[in-house]
């Protein structure tokens, strides 16, 4: 008698074995172009881009002690505010870079691994942390523009308040992203442990920041460690490009396909 089954003898000793196999990681360039993409943002950070095009002007330091006058006085300059403006464009175009960092770590993920939510979850978060970042720049650029065009301090000082508020809530779904792809990273075993834990560390400081930035701004104080800031950050900047330097000395490596199991015909004694 024939029958269609599964025989022990083959396919039981297949999936001991399989799991004990190192997974390769596919890799891609566009993680690191990305990353490349995001850092850009410099150029208009440094002045670069205002000194290229002959624009004289820095950005609004504003604080929770500053004054009315104080911050209509900033807006008002027309270098500034033409330097707000043309940083508002330049961010437009570079701050997309983050969404096609994760996007990239997410292909690498999918064509060596498999399908994770998280995964895409933090595609979709970083998509949001840039979207409210590109809104503070450019809610800051019509602040200026409308300081410097007859508008009244309370309107200048109301719209200065909005952009820092838009400021301290990029850090949630940024470090939201980060710690959902590393998550990810960490669970392929495809990445060095520690990078994943870099990632996971730095997401959750970037977490943190975004709950308690906006309410310690308002109150002049900060409500988290100090050194928070600066890890969240700098601990996302060395994640980012040494995931993307792994990712692109990946590339071109065939990928990685899951064995189907086959049915077995055999003779029942």
């Amino acid at each position: 008698m024939l029958t269609i089954g599964k025989d022990p003898a083959v396919d039981d000793r297949s999936a001991a074995v399989a799991p004990r196999e190192r997974r390769q990681l596919v890799g891609n360039r566009w993680a690191l172009a990305g990353a490349i993409i995001y850092l850009l943002e410099w150029v208009a950070i440094a002045g670069w881009l205002g000194a290229l095009v002959g624009i004289n002007g820095g950005g609004v330091q504003t604080t929770s002690s500053s004054t009315a006058s104080d911050i209509f006085r900033q807006y008002s300059h027309a270098g500034t505010a033409a330097a707000i403006a043309l940083g508002a464009g330049w961010f437009a175009l570079v701050l997309p870079g983050r969404i096609l960092l994760i996007a990239g770590i997410r292909q690498g993920l999918r064509r060596s691994w498999g399908e994770s939510p998280l995964a895409d979850l933090a595609v979709g978060a970083m998509t949001v942390s840039v979207a409210i970042e590109i809104a503070t720049y450019a809610v800051a650029a019509g602040v200026g523009h409308a300081a410097t065009s007859g508008g009244d301090q309370p309107s200048v000082v109301t719209g200065d308040a909005i952009s820092n508020l838009l400021n301290a809530s990029v850090f949630s779904p940024l470090g939201l992203s980060v710690l959902a792809i590393s998550v990810v990273m960490l669970q392929s075993r495809l990445f060095p442990w520690w990078l994943s834990l870099l990632g996971v560390l730095a997401g959750a400081a970037l977490c943190i920041e975004g709950v308690l930035g906006g309410a310690g701004s308002q109150i002049g104080a900060h409500l988290y460690p100090g050194f928070l800031d600066p890890f969240g950050v700098f601990g996302f900047w060395a994640w980012m490009l040494v995931t993307g330097v792994l990712l692109f000395r990946a590339t071109g490596k065939p990928r990685q396909r899951r064995p189907r199991p086959n049915p077995t015909t055999h003779k029942e004694a």
